[in-house]
């Protein structure tokens, strides 16, 4: 801090001058010397605080400013540029805003311009046209997953759907030129079994002798062995619907086979 001599030499009693009023002028220069000091302290105090943690108001400003004066780029870019030196909060136009990493942003770019909807893709087997990949497009409202008599669905946590397989229900299996089997060690070629375990369906035994139709209780005639002769037949099916007995016996010749229906 510079310091202005204090003492400016007075006019003394014994000199031969009035000292006292010729004093006023040199009082005067001496008040102002306390004034200059008082105001220079003041400015150093300020200048030494402004240096801050950096030692001196110079190292501070350097981290700034070039010598020139210019604005350094690495200051400018690390305090304002630099979006990963920024937080969240709402800037001078009163809108918030928030810092965004480089992979989301990627990603947001992948997003069409308003996009509110999605596509999805579904591999039927089959198209409209035909064979190959049915595409849906669904470009407005929600996708729907709707159950079916054997599908039924769940959503857990809202965001894990489930499909439920439900119980099948009642279906007919068919049976077509099935070769009945005798229902004796030694064929009688008139009392014969299907072959299954599983009972037919009421009226769905057919039965063929020589590849013509016979039915239940009803004689009709068919052609035996012998193409010149022909003969007539039916058959009364079993109660517990695994076989069926023939009216008249057949012969090892001739060709017998069935149709039949049981529950899956």
């Amino acid at each position: 801090m510079p310091q202005l001599p204090a003492n400016v030499p007075l006019y003394e009693p014994n000199q031969p001058y009035y000292y006292t009023y010729d004093n006023i002028p040199i009082q005067a220069l001496v008040q102002r010397d306390d004034i200059i000091n008082t105001q220079v302290d003041i400015n150093t105090t300020q200048l030494e605080n402004a240096a801050g943690d950096a030692g001196t108001l110079a190292n501070r400003l350097n981290q700034s400013t070039n010598s020139l004066g210019q604005l350094q780029e690495l200051a400018i870019n690390t305090a304002m540029h630099n979006i990963g030196y920024h937080t969240d909060g709402e800037g001078p136009d009163n809108v918030q805003y928030v810092r965004m990493q480089y992979d989301e942003r990627t990603k947001l770019a992948t997003v069409a311009d308003s996009a509110t909807n999605f596509g999805v893709s579904i591999n039927t087997g089959s198209s409209a046209g035909g064979s190959g990949i049915l595409t849906i497009e669904y470009d407005q409202g929600f996708l729907s997953f709707q159950p079916s008599s054997t599908i039924s669905w769940s959503v857990a946590n809202n965001q894990q759907v489930m499909a439920h397989v439900n119980a099948l229900p009642s279906s007919h299996q068919h049976y077509n030129n099935v070769v009945p089997v005798s229902a004796y060690t030694t064929s009688d070629y008139k009392t014969y079994l299907t072959g299954i375990s599983s009972s037919f369906l009421d009226s769905s035994l057919q039965v063929y002798i020589n590849g013509h139709r016979i039915f239940p209780n009803v004689a009709v005639n068919y052609p035996t062995s012998n193409p010149l002769v022909w003969s007539s037949n039916y058959f009364v099916p079993n109660t517990n619907g695994l076989g069926f007995v023939l009216d008249t016996a057949i012969t090892s010749l001739d060709v017998i086979f069935i149709d039949f229906i049981t529950e899956a």
